[in-house]
């Protein structure tokens, strides 16, 4: 129900592919393809693990122990 000029900004948008996946457990209509599930996966999982890197490699300066 987007139009084609906005979809692009809605498909850029991390979260839709969360509602996505509530809408097609809930009532069983994808928007969506598959796939894009899979993609979001996996870029969160990247993410997750160069947060924790990053995390990781600054836990000196956030650390409160000596």
């Amino acid at each position: 129900m987007v139009p084609r000029s906005a979809r692009m900004f809605v498909l850029a948008n991390p979260l839709t592919y969360l509602v996505e996946s509530f809408r097609y457990a809930l009532m069983g209509i994808r928007g969506t393809p598959l796939w894009t599930d899979a993609l979001f996966g996996v870029f969160a999982v990247l993410f997750a693990i160069a947060g924790a890197a990053f995390f990781r490699r600054l836990m000196p300066i956030f650390s409160d122990h000596e």
